[in-house]
């Protein structure tokens, strides 16, 4: 039976890379239209910097917010092992206070009103760019 990991700094470090290459991996498909938008409107408005650096640093600010939330996972994660809600060795939960919990939570945001209101804040910035002509809303719609 192999023995649970040992929180140490290396340890830390591996989980905190997981935890950031699987944010990229799941968020940065969505945020690369947005990235294609920014860089084609500082373009078309003839902006002295170089497009492609501005777009480069925009992308480098959203890895790194992402760097920030995985290191809020990372120690989210040793607390709850080291606390023995988590199962270090299953990653599952061993508190049914914290599992019903969770649900509670999941359930609560499946109510519609809640649901369209958090929703409705995530279509703020698709509106936000129109305000250079009407470039943006042809580039958005061209992505579906």
């Amino acid at each position: 039976m192999m023995l649970p990991a040992v929180w140490s700094p290396d340890y830390a470090a591996l989980v905190l890379l997981m935890w950031w290459v699987m944010m990229i991996a799941m968020m940065l498909p969505s945020v690369a239209p947005i990235n294609i938008l920014y860089s084609t409107l500082i373009r078309q408005s003839n902006h002295e910097q170089n497009p492609a650096i501005l777009a480069a640093t925009f992308l480098v600010g959203y890895l790194a917010a992402w760097v920030f939330f995985s290191l809020i996972a990372t120690v989210l994660q040793s607390l709850l092992e080291l606390r023995g809600f988590v199962s270090p060795m299953q990653i599952s939960l061993t508190s049914q206070i914290v599992s019903a919990g969770i649900l509670i939570c999941a359930g609560l945001y499946q109510l519609p009103q809640w649901r369209n209101y958090v929703c409705s804040i995530a279509e703020i910035p698709r509106n936000i760019p129109q305000k250079s002509g009407d470039l943006a809303p042809k580039v958005l719609s061209e992505w579906g």
